[in-house]
Order: C-alpha cells, then sequence, then structure tokens
C-alpha cells in the first residue's frame, strides 16, 4: 500500500541499559485500545525519560488482527535498513541482546508480515526471554486484550486500559474479576479509562468498576487516528491527537517510571 512518511525525528544514541523497568499494557477485551496507549507511551518515555525504552509485543494474533508492524508503517520507516525479527530469532533458540530496530529512540520488538505466515507463536518462556534480554531500561509491553496470568506475573507494573462502554464493560466482567483479584494478592495495576465522553454515566461507570484512582483518556476523534496511520506515524505524534491528549501520558510516565 502507498503511504507517506517522513521522518521527524533525528536518530540519536541513547544510554545503555542501567535498570529494567517491566510495564505491561492490557485492554480489558480486544478494542479497548491497549495497543494505541502501548505504542504512544514507548514514544513518549523515550522522549521525555532519557532512558533506553524497548517496546515488546507479547500478543496472541488471529486471523484478521492487525500487525502493528503495519500500522505503524514499519516497511517505511525501515525502507533502507533491515527489520530484525525478534519473534523469529527466539523461535531459533538464538540470542537477541544485540537486536536493535531502534526508531524514535525505540527497540521496537514486533511481530513481522513473515512471523505470521510462517506460524511463529511465542511460548512463555520465549516471551520471558525476550522481556527480559531486549536492550532497554524500560520496557513497554504490549498484552493484548486478553487475560494470561503468566504476562501480568512477568511486570512490574500494569496498564490496564478500559472502553467504559457498558456493552463491553459487561462482556469482560470475569477478566475485570481476575485484575482486581490479582490487584489484591499485590499487583500494581494502574487503570486507565479510555475513550472518556459526554455519553458516558460516570456515576453508573464508577460505581461499576468501584476503582478510587484512574487515569483518563478522552475519546480521540477516529479522523486523527486514521491521518495518523496514513502517514505512518505513532497517534501521539499526530498534531491533532497530542492536543488531545495533552498531559495525560506525563501522569502515566511519572507513575509507572
Amino acid at each position: 500500500m502507498k503511504r507517506s512518511f517522513c521522518r521527524e525525528y533525528e536518530e540519536i544514541d541513547v544510554p545503555g541499559v542501567i535498570e529494567r523497568k517491566k510495564i505491561g499494557i492490557m485492554g480489558m477485551g480486544p478494542g479497548a485500545g491497549a495497543t494505541f496507549v502501548a505504542v504512544s507511551l514507548a514514544a513518549e518515555a523515550a522522549r521525555i525519560c532519557g532512558k533506553a525504552v524497548a517496546f515488546a509485543e507479547l500478543v496472541t494474533y488471529y486471523s484478521g488482527k492487525p500487525l502493528t508492524y503495519e500500522m505503524l508503517g514499519m516497511d517505511k520507516r525501515f525502507k533502507m535498513r533491515s527489520f530484525d525479527s525478534f519473534y523469529s530469532e527466539l523461535n531459533r533458540g538464538r540470542y537477541i541482546r544485540k537486536l536493535r530496530n531502534m526508531d524514535q529512540m525505540v527497540n521496537w520488538a514486533l511481530a513481522v508480515p513473515s512471523d505470521m505466515q510462517n506460524g511463529i507463536v511465542l511460548s512463555a518462556a520465549d516471551e520471558s526471554r525476550l522481556v527480559n534480554n531486549i536492550y532497554g531500561d524500560i520496557i513497554i509491553c504490549d498484552l493484548g486484550g486478553r487475560f494470561n496470568e503468566k504476562r501480568i506475573h512477568e511486570m512490574d507494573i500494569v496498564i490496564c486500559v478500559v472502553d467504559p462502554l457498558p456493552s463491553r464493560l459487561i462482556a469482560n466482567h470475569d477478566m475485570y474479576a481476575c485484575l482486581r483479584r490479582e490487584e489484591k494478592n499485590g499487583a500494581d495495576i494502574l487503570w486507565v479509562i479510555n475513550k472518556m465522553n459526554s455519553g458516558i454515566n460516570l456515576h453508573c461507570l464508577r460505581d461499576y468498576l468501584k476503582i478510587r484512582d484512574t487515569v483518563i483518556l478522552p475519546l480521540v476523534p477516529p479522523e486523527y487516528i486514521y491521518t495518523a496511520e496514513y502517514n505512518c506515524r505513532i497517534p501521539i505524534d499526530q498534531r491533532e491527537v497530542r492536543h488531545e491528549l495533552e498531559g495525560v501520558f506525563d501522569q502515566i510516565i511519572t507513575y509507572t517510571t
């Protein structure tokens, strides 16, 4: 597909790894916006924190689910350089510590089209190897929209992204109950209410979730997301999206890092 990409950042070296912190972002069900939050958080953390940031994709793909690799236009970003497949290397039992897919100061470990074509799926052991050996101080892990206890236990902090649409809340009540149980057992969970808009009954939402402290992300007009993807941009780098979310990711970064 012919899409446009204009590099807006100069690639610079980042400091060596000092201390690893694993931040998992999961959606309370598919479509809640976990990947949107994860890729935006990775870009903002690299821009603000001055530390080595990595993005590890730990998502169970299925037919029809878009690849983050294609969403971000990585084929355009890496047109003049190779994009290494962490999935393939892990599947072959190889070391990954030296692998670098650096773009916007983030080391991207994404499933690539050939991984999907070859049916490569990471085992739980491979996922653990990925998040514990990838180059980076801050490891942003996209955990997808399905509850996976082993993935959660691997993280230092979990960000749960919630779509407040009542039908989605009801459909994912079991996941919500599991996460609340993990929280009671000591898991550090930051709850993010995504797609906040004037149609939401806040009293009803708060009564259902029974969560006092949350971060609120407003509903971003879909045309801004479409514009970002057609231009191979991370959503937060789209001017209109940044305006809508001004200051919100600063809150998330302050809490998680």
